[in-house]
């Protein structure tokens, strides 16, 4: 039994360590504030390549922009498995399960969500290749994941979900 409660306890000083790296917060030090500034240029990155594939003069560079894609695709798919681990924390009105899925159906986890469904989805339907380039396009989505670090794009995102 006393195992148990040890194993809980740690569960929860995790949870509540990743929760404090990853929540929305404009006064963040040391790691946290680096992983707020290395997912802002991760994201900014992302839309100058998604802008750069559009050129046929940098096909050459499809490679590159592919396992680009699929590293930013395995950090962004990290970062949304861990707000939704990490909701109770953020809804703590909630149970563990309603608190999840808010997160889930709020702006930012829709945004989040959206921003990784065009990789995955191709895995899982068949999809043709005009409808994958168009989906490619929610890619752009991305550049809404800025608001969690920009107090203006934030306000926007709070009068969107409201």
């Amino acid at each position: 039994m006393g195992n148990l409660k040890l194993w809980k306890a740690n569960y929860h000083r995790g949870q509540a360590r990743v929760y404090h790296l990853i929540a929305p917060s404009q006064d963040k030090e040391g790691l946290g504030a680096w992983m707020d500034q290395a997912l802002v240029w991760l994201i900014m990155f992302n839309l100058v390549f998604i802008i750069f594939e559009s050129f046929e003069e940098l096909n050459s560079w499809s490679g590159f922009f592919f396992y680009f894609e699929v590293f930013s695709v395995a950090i962004f798919s990290l970062e949304y498995l861990l707000h939704c681990w990490t909701a109770p924390l953020r809804y703590p009105r909630h149970n563990r399960f309603w608190a999840r899925l808010r997160y889930v159906f709020s702006f930012m986890g829709l945004v989040d969500l959206l921003s990784i469904l065009p990789f995955y989805l191709p895995f899982f339907i068949r999809v043709d290749l005009r409808a994958l380039r168009a989906l490619r396009l929610v890619r752009l989505l991305r550049v809404f994941k800025l608001n969690r670090y920009s107090p203006s794009l934030a306000l926007l995102a709070e009068i969107i979900e409201e």
